[in-house]
């Protein structure tokens, strides 16, 4: 899969995308809109219908994101996003579009969340948290990429 993160108005992930035995490096999985950060784990063929989506619902800055889902259709099989909006706060977002509220101030989803969150909890930024997970987790690798608000 791989690791998204996100802490201090900065959202990081690793580029590696492994299918069956092979991994390949240099995927797209987050981005910076107007108003928030979207990060993409899961199946990457994906990755453009989700991003198009979210490009068209996030640029109405009075939308709540728990209702994105009624904007614009998305049928994005074993997806799963993360969304930090600059006034909203933190959400994962599953492959319909719909979302569930996260009450923290940083988060992770992928295979190496588990150790991003940890590192995180030890003060450690959204790059370092990605570092981290990278030396554990088999599916996180590459190099590391990171966007922050506009």
């Amino acid at each position: 899969m791989t690791t998204i993160v996100f802490r201090d108005r900065v959202m990081a992930c690793d580029s590696q995308h492994t299918y069956d035995d092979t991994k390949f490096y240099g995927v797209k999985k987050i981005e910076a809109g107007i108003n928030s950060l979207i990060g993409i784990a899961g199946a990457s063929r994906f990755a453009n219908c989700v991003f198009d989506w979210w490009r068209a619902v996030e640029v109405d800055e009075f939308t709540d994101v728990a209702n994105w889902h009624r904007m614009g259709s998305l049928i994005a099989e074993d997806v799963v996003m993360l969304v930090a909006h600059q006034t909203q706060g933190l959400f994962r977002l599953d492959y319909t579009g719909r979302a569930s509220r996260i009450h923290s101030d940083y988060a992770a989803l992928g295979t190496g969340a588990g150790f991003a969150l940890g590192a995180m909890s030890m003060r450690a930024t959204a790059v370092q948290a990605i570092d981290i997970a990278m030396k554990f987790d088999l599916y996180t690798g590459g190099e590391i990429a990171y966007v922050q608000y506009k």
